[in-house]
């Protein structure tokens, strides 16, 4: 799949978070926990979602969120893993604030540290990521 990475791999480009919940992006930065945990996952994948594909699942389809999986692959080399979170930090810090309403989304990154998992749910359309905290971060 090294054509899918390389689409991953621009991912980033022109993100602004929507955090369901406390958490806020502000100021062009990713949330903390966000941040912590993106900077040495320990399982890191990568979600291609159905476009619109909500409410219209299955029973024995896999969702993300409540969006229909159309494939997946786990990232375990760690240089790919820096190089898409490069990529989607430098898209949320040039972002200009602007984004669209729709909110269909195509991809999705979850990624674990310790007992903390981050799912990013990515809608390039809009330029919306929505973001879920999961657990708390071992120290």
């Amino acid at each position: 799949m090294p054509g899918h990475l390389t689409r991953f791999g621009l991912l980033a480009v022109g993100l602004v978070l929507f955090v369901p919940g406390c958490l806020t992006m502000g100021e062009n930065k990713l949330p903390q926990p966000v941040a912590d945990t993106l900077d040495a996952p320990d399982e890191f994948i990568l979600y291609s979602l159905e476009p619109g594909g909500i409410g219209k699942n299955k029973d024995d389809e896999k969702t993300f969120h409540g969006h229909t999986i159309l494939g997946q692959t786990e990232v375990r080399d760690a240089a790919t893993q820096k190089k898409l979170v490069a990529a989607f930090r430098r898209g949320v810090r040039d972002h200009d604030g602007s984004v669209a309403a729709c909110f269909i989304p195509h991809h999705g990154i979850s990624v674990r540290r310790a007992k903390r998992c981050i799912d990013l749910v990515v809608c390039f359309k809009c330029a919306q990521a929505k973001v879920y905290v999961i657990g708390e971060q071992r120290e």
